[in-house]
């Protein structure tokens, strides 16, 4: 499968949540947002940026944020009105045992349950092993250390 990417933005992180209207506009349910880039680049930052726009529900009783990267426990599951929003995070993974090990394939059975599936790290998967009964967007981001922002590559797989 071939990106075309269909939005580039640079964007400063306190601007994430504005950048994830724009993102969001692209969605289709069910929908997998697969995120790419360098450790540190700030995936789960959007994540948060994404989730926190959409759903105050994402926090606890004391207004903490209870987004957190899934790298020990590979997933997060977090209700929404649209569907489940499952949030993977691939960093620890090495082969396909692990990721079969992980329950990661049954996430994508019943996807008219689903609303959205978030991978992060997701350049360690093959592309040729998604179903085509999902919508597929690619979000690649890298880092612009000198003016402290993040360029942002939007494209439908």
């Amino acid at each position: 499968m071939k990106n075309k990417y269909i939005l580039n933005k640079t964007v400063k992180l306190k601007e994430l949540e504005v950048f994830t209207e724009e993102l969001q506009a692209l969605f289709k349910k069910p929908q997998v947002l697969l995120l790419k880039g360098p450790l540190g680049v700030g995936k789960t930052t959007l994540v948060k940026a994404l989730l926190r726009k959409n759903n105050s529900g994402y926090f606890n009783t004391r207004g903490t944020d209870i987004v957190s990267s899934p790298a020990f426990a590979v997933q997060h599951v977090y209700p929404s009105a649209l569907g489940e929003i499952y949030h993977l995070d691939l960093y620890r993974l090495k082969n396909d045992e692990d990721l079969e090990s992980t329950g990661f394939w049954d996430i994508f059975a019943e996807p008219e349950k689903k609303y959205l599936v978030i991978i992060e790290w997701a350049d360690r998967l093959n592309p040729g092993c998604f179903s085509p009964m999902w919508n597929y967007i690619s979000v690649t981001l890298s880092f612009e250390r000198q003016n402290n922002v993040r360029n942002m590559n939007v494209g439908f797989m």
